[in-house]
């Protein structure tokens, strides 16, 4: 295999793996799209697509909370 033939099969399969869409913000663009504003134009922060423990030990939930409610 050459340069050229792995750097096609690379595209190929990262593009296939970008398709198939499995995770959780996949499903939420599937269900609607991400909507960021409500009908009258206004910004809405929409609710994590995960539950606030998801990063724990990484980040606690009460940094996380505060991050996404104060920062966003």
């Amino acid at each position: 295999m050459n340069r050229n033939q792995f750097l096609a099969n690379t595209a190929l399969l990262t593009g296939a793996s970008l398709l198939k869409g499995n995770d959780v913000f996949s499903a939420n663009l599937a269900e609607g799209g991400d909507k960021l504003t409500d009908e009258t134009g206004k910004f809405v922060l929409g609710a994590l697509p995960y539950s606030d423990t998801f990063l724990e030990p990484f980040m606690p939930a009460d940094v996380l909370k505060l991050h996404y409610t104060a920062h966003h």
